[in-house]
């Protein structure tokens, strides 16, 4: 169906503004030479097309030619963001069963990054596809709290590993520890990476070689997959985004040197910088809600040196792991960790 420019103007869903807004150019003018149908002026959020295709064709970045934060009007009040993620805790609830869901609310330091694909713009964010609003996925949550358990429990390797204690912490928390493997689920069997000379061996495709399989620590005696009795939820925003999401710029200044491998040019200050806009969400808060598979045993589980009912142990690790590691693109550089 082919939307007129009013009802473009109506929009409220953040989502469709970026992602499908720039498709609807004026038509009948001559862009990069060539000369577009039907045409009719118009102006979409006070947006000035002819403008902005104009100031792009001379190498201005299109998300401040647009001025697309500033022309975007459709965020709702912060009651409207609350009382989504307080409908979200409630399908938790109503799924897993009362007493066996965690939330809680935690706000980036200062900035996050989270890709979500292709877009019109230079870069995207990810977003909401039916809300439109910036969101945390699940899956992203579940294995970062993995990760961080596996950094913090399962990083002792025997010595002919000690240069390299993370490659086999996956192995090594799936074949020693049953509630590792409850919380997060596991794979029939796991295959460990092989060592030479303090070093991972690798086969002639340069791939790291594996060992002989071996039992899970859930089924030692069975070969079987199992499904983790944890549920992670997607994080909501608990209040508006309206403000929060910002333009940010990161500045190659030396693009000949990162350009080619191995470079022939030097990184110099005579090479021409080339920013590159890109969206962020600075300081909005979200909520996170964590559950426990209805049907599953729960109970006290023992991670390390944090022992307790499987839910606390699990939101700990997840509440360490988003202010300890972060969550997104830039961690080295201060993004994506919570407060």
């Amino acid at each position: 169906m082919k939307h007129s420019p009013e009802d473009l103007a109506k929009a409220d869903n953040f989502y469709s503004f970026l992602h499908k807004r720039w498709r609807f150019f004026p038509d009948g003018v001559r862009m990069n030479g060539a000369l577009v149908r039907n045409y009719y002026p118009y102006n979409i959020k006070n947006i000035d097309i002819e403008e902005v295709w104009e100031d792009t064709s001379r190498g201005y970045p299109r998300l401040l030619a647009s001025k697309l934060l500033d022309k975007f009007g459709g965020w709702k009040d912060d009651a409207h963001y609350a009382g989504l993620a307080g409908r979200l805790v409630a399908g938790a609830e109503s799924v897993c069963g009362p007493g066996r869901v965690r939330h809680w609310e935690a706000t980036p330091e200062w900035r996050l990054v989270l890709g979500g694909g292709g877009s019109v713009f230079e870069t995207s964010l990810l977003l909401h596809p039916v809300h439109g609003f910036p969101y945390l996925p699940a899956s992203s949550l579940k294995g970062l709290a993995r990760s961080w358990v596996l950094e913090r429990f399962f990083a002792t390797a025997p010595d002919s590993e000690a240069d390299y204690p993370l490659t086999n912490a996956e192995h090594r928390a799936l074949t020693t520890s049953e509630d590792f493997c409850r919380m997060f689920g596991c794979p029939a069997e796991s295959r460990p990476v092989l060592f030479k000379d303090g070093k991972p061996e690798m086969d002639g495709s340069k791939r790291q070689k594996l060992g002989k399989a071996e039992p899970v620590a859930l089924h030692p005696n069975e070969s079987l997959e199992h499904q983790g009795e944890l549920s992670f939820f997607d994080a909501l925003p608990a209040a508006s985004p309206r403000g929060k999401i910002v333009v940010d710029l990161v500045n190659p200044h030396v693009p000949e040197y990162y350009r080619e491998r191995p470079s022939a040019s030097p990184p110099t200050d005579t090479q021409q910088p080339i920013p590159v806009m890109f969206l962020a969400v600075e300081r909005l808060p979200f909520r996170f809600v964590l559950g426990q598979r209805p049907g599953s045993r729960g109970g006290t589980v023992s991670l390390g040196d944090q022992r307790g009912p499987m839910l606390e142990v699990a939101a700990t690790a997840l509440r360490s792991a988003l202010s300890d590691k972060g969550l997104g693109a830039k961690t080295a550089v201060g993004y994506g960790f919570f407060v």
